[in-house]
């Protein structure tokens, strides 16, 4: 069972940080169109995705890794 919730929280850590990279090339692709205040809360967004990925990896492998291709 801890084999299983351990490939489950990478797997989640990858899908965290696969949203915070789609939302960063979302704001390289409609820079222009986008408010300075919007792409600020974007950018902070996406950084949020990417630690609450991280915490929950932590939760279950007891080792904080910021990417997802880091192996304990």
């Amino acid at each position: 069972m801890e084999k299983f919730l351990k490939k489950l929280a990478l797997i989640t850590h990858w899908l965290c940080f696969a949203i915070g990279i789609a939302v960063v090339v979302a704001l390289l692709v409609f820079n222009a169109d986008l408010d300075a205040i919007f792409i600020v809360i974007s950018l902070v967004f996406s950084f949020t995705s990417l630690l609450v990925g991280s915490a929950i990896r932590w939760m279950f492998s007891g080792r904080f890794f910021l990417l997802p291709w880091q192996r304990n």
